[in-house]
């Protein structure tokens, strides 16, 4: 799977140093393979809730997928590495709110083609539910009111 972000993305918005604190390890597997599984991590967390109504993987990806990813990817590594913050945490909710709203047709991703509409009838919408019966068999007034 090809992620929306890279090691490199990570580091400019967050900076070298602070990659190097996420991905101390003393595990022979090494910080790239860390890396390269958060940033796949976060690219399939994001597909999950663009999938509803985009071909995923995005094709062309707008900037700030890039930057969720990189958000993503941070908060799976701040986890991992007992270094998660307040901060860390608030933009991953923020990021999943947004998500959220791109699965319930709230918000778009521009310059995405859609593969459907929620007209489609995916079970949503103003529909409801409806239960229908048969006529009672017994009521009070053919038992003689028991």
């Amino acid at each position: 799977m090809t992620a929306y972000a890279t090691a490199d993305d990570i580091a400019k918005l967050h900076g070298a140093a602070f990659v190097e604190t996420l991905t101390e390890r003393d595990e022979a597997d090494g910080a790239d393979v860390d890396l390269d599984r958060a940033l796949a991590q976060a690219s399939a967390e994001i597909d999950s809730y663009a999938g509803r109504y985009y071909t995923v993987p995005l094709a062309s990806p707008p900037d700030f997928i890039t930057r969720y990813c990189v958000d993503i990817a941070v908060y799976i590594l701040s986890a991992q590495a007992n270094f998660l913050t307040e901060q860390i945490e608030d933009r991953y909710e923020k990021i999943v709110a947004h998500l959220t709203k791109i699965a319930n047709d709230k918000a778009v991703l521009p310059g995405q083609e859609r593969i459907r509409d929620i007209s489609e009838g995916d079970g949503e919408g103003a529909g409801g539910v409806m239960f229908e019966s048969d006529a009672a068999l017994f009521d009070r007034a053919s038992t003689g009111d028991i």
